[in-house]
């Protein structure tokens, strides 16, 4: 912090000059030599012009600094937009890319069989067998109530109805603090999951749910509802009306696990097929219509 001193003798007569032209590089000069007519000048009304001038040189720097804050937004932003632009650009080449690639691997099978799986009746054609295979596994994780389970130790001694929402930014839950979720305050993108539920016994159940719902954290009951929390993640699990101390008392014994290991087949029924990892994948233009695709496999 910079220590400042002076010492007060209105001797001095002579007026303060007419103007002064503040720039960035002169405020400093200026500023010092105010403070000194502010504590020498004679008369009142220099001290006053001087008191009004050193006001003018805060407005002055006040706006300096504006303008340096908004010329700085202007050049982050345009810079923001070149790297959005350019990010936009690349994953518009890999896309090209990629699809090249399958192209080569759809001409590439001979298979009637296969070449005929691509197509669907329902959801049109598919450039690899892959494709559609893939959008088929993510409608079934998406609406299929299986791969991810649920128990709840509910204590009810009944076989209860169970309704299953999901939400996102519930209150408390918003990742960057209270209301500052996409939508504000409360929750956002709720929805009535699909569920099936098996009842082991009257004081338990299992509810199976698709795995594209799967959270990780602890089943607990609360006012009468069980939550499962992940972040901003909630799945709410309503049984009905409920006996809350016999509810409470299953906290602890609740749990989840999920059905889909991802490891393919390995039970010796099928058929494992490995696919070589590509290195080195360069395109070369042909002609205006062909490019050639070269690679190397592990």
């Amino acid at each position: 912090m910079a220590t400042v001193s002076g010492s007060v003798n209105y001797e001095d007569s002579t007026p303060i000059p007419e103007q002064q032209e503040y720039t960035p590089s002169n405020i400093q000069p200026i500023a010092i030599e105010l403070a000194k007519f502010i504590r020498t000048k004679m008369y009142g009304v220099d001290v006053r012009e001087s008191l009004a001038r050193w006001i003018e040189i805060v407005l002055a720097v006040q706006t300096y600094i504006n303008e340096d804050e908004t010329a700085f937004k202007i050049e982050l932003q345009n810079k923001q937009e070149g790297v959005e632009a350019r990010q936009t650009e690349v994953e518009q080449t890999m896309s090209d890319v990629l699809d090249q690639f399958k192209a080569v691997i759809a001409n590439a099978t001979k298979d009637s069989e296969v070449i005929l799986a691509r197509g669907s009746s329902h959801f049109g054609n598919f450039t690899v067998l892959d494709d559609r295979l893939e959008y088929m596994e993510s409608l079934l994780a998406a609406y299929v109530p299986a791969g991810f389970n649920v128990t709840i130790k509910h204590n009810q001694n009944r076989q209860p109805k169970v309704v299953v929402h999901y939400y996102e930014y519930a209150i408390g839950t918003e990742s960057d603090g209270f209301g500052t979720g996409p939508y504000g305050l409360g929750e956002s993108a709720v929805q009535t999951i699909s569920a099936k539920v098996d009842y082991p016994d009257d004081d338990t159940c299992i509810v199976h749910l698709p795995l594209s719902y799967a959270l990780t954290g602890v089943v607990t009951y609360k006012d009468g509802y069980w939550y499962l929390i992940d972040g901003y993640k909630t799945l709410r699990f309503d049984l009905g009306t409920v006996n809350d101390e016999e509810a409470t008392a299953g906290n602890g014994s609740n749990q989840t696990s999920t059905d889909s290991s991802g490891a393919g087949d390995d039970s010796g029924t099928g058929t494992n097929t490995t696919i070589p990892e590509v290195k080195n994948l360069k395109v070369t233009p042909i002609d205006d219509k062909t490019d050639r695709l070269d690679w190397d496999t592990a």
